[in-house]
């Protein structure tokens, strides 16, 4: 059995703070500047939402493929995946504030009216949590029982409910993407932004469990396999960033070539100067530096500069975020917003709080002596 270290429980205390901080501040936003402070929820609960179910199907992915890398981030990645219920909750408000997101609510949707109306809208999110929350259950009644597909002795049960499980995400994840997301400018459409989504979350999910891992002291400098463990984690990263650079470029150059006013016009609108340079910014954060990083192998084999690194990277992630969402309710360019503040301390702060706690629960790790599987 192992239990969560001084430094999480530290981090417990000051996450309960800031949520209840930032839960001032949104309750003071809501009469204040109401349309900002759900724009500001919307794209804060999606980045730790990404979190959480990228943390669960990266494990799915580890499950699948065994190798020792992923037991060395396991227990933030479980956490993570459990918080999913929290986020449910959080995700609540939104309900209040749907027509102050959506121009569908309050103009129609014309012939995709049978699917954006807001009791069609609520009803796909409360199925998309109960088969996600089902999905995430089913794997951590598995792996609190000690139970892993990642050995070399497979468990046929377990592996079939994680191929069932990625199935549901890839599904679930792209409708999600088209109703929370691309849904906010009615008339633009890209066939392969639920996978860029997709991809999106499993690259933050494993950038945090990675970075949570070396802070909370589950991956440390100088211990065994560390180095080993963390260059496989780099190349893992390195994946990640890479096809969520070629498919981010792939939508951008199908989109622009194609030439049609209403796909063009969204990025024609993050042409503005200064959502230009954020997103060169989350460019350069989160593909140009973790490529140039990952050509020095010392680096890679670092445990802690690893860290550093998820870290930039899931800073960048956020940085992304704002910039899919935000766009159409601030024409006047990026201006960072005092209820983005708000929303990121009170989502943030109850989400850390939550995953903490859970870390905090004993639970059963895999034995040392498990023969893990090691594939490719």
């Amino acid at each position: 059995m192992i239990r969560a270290g001084e430094s999480v429980l530290r981090l417990r205390r000051g996450a309960l703070a800031a949520a209840f901080a930032g839960s001032a501040l949104t309750a003071a936003a809501y009469w204040l500047d109401r349309p900002s402070i759900f724009q500001s929820w919307l794209f804060v609960w999606l980045f730790f939402l990404g979190i959480a179910l990228g943390s669960m199907v990266d494990i799915m992915i580890h499950e699948l493929t065994g190798g020792a890398w992923g037991f060395a981030v396991r227990p933030p990645a479980e956490a993570a995946m459990a918080t999913l219920p929290v986020l449910a909750l959080l995700g609540l408000p939104l309900a209040l504030g749907l027509g102050d997101l959506y121009p569908w609510v309050d103009r129609g949707a014309g012939p995709r009216r049978w699917y954006l109306n807001i009791a069609a809208f609520e009803i796909r999110a409360v199925v998309y949590f109960a088969l996600w929350i089902a999905v995430s259950s089913a794997l951590l009644r598995y792996w609190r029982a000690g139970a892993t597909n990642a050995e070399s002795l497979p468990r046929r049960a377990l592996r079939r409910l994680c191929v069932v499980g990625l199935l549901i995400y890839a599904v679930t994840a792209s409708l999600a993407a088209v109703d929370w997301i691309m849904s906010l400018s009615a008339n633009w459409y890209s066939t392969g932004f639920g996978l860029l989504i997709m991809v999106g979350q499993a690259m933050s999910g494993f950038a945090f469990t990675v970075a949570f891992a070396v802070f909370a002291g589950y991956l440390r400098d100088g211990s065994p396999n560390a180095a080993r463990n963390a260059q496989d984690l780099g190349n893992l990263l390195l994946t990640l960033v890479m096809l969520w650079a070629y498919l981010a470029f792939t939508q951008f150059l199908i989109i622009w070539a194609e030439d049609l006013p209403p796909d063009i016009g969204w990025y024609i609108l993050r042409a503005e100067p200064r959502w230009r340079a954020l997103a060169i910014l989350v460019l350069a954060l989160q593909f140009v530096l973790p490529v140039i990083a990952m050509l020095f192998r010392a680096f890679k084999r670092s445990p802690r500069r690893l860290a550093g690194l998820c870290a930039v990277v899931l800073v960048a992630h956020w940085g992304e975020l704002l910039w899919l969402v935000a766009p159409a309710a601030r024409p006047e360019g990026l201006a960072l917003r005092w209820t983005d503040l708000a929303a990121t301390l009170a989502i943030g702060g109850f989400w850390l709080a939550r995953l903490s706690a859970i870390l905090a629960q004993p639970r059963l790790a895999p034995s040392p002596d498990i023969p893990v599987a090691r594939h490719g």
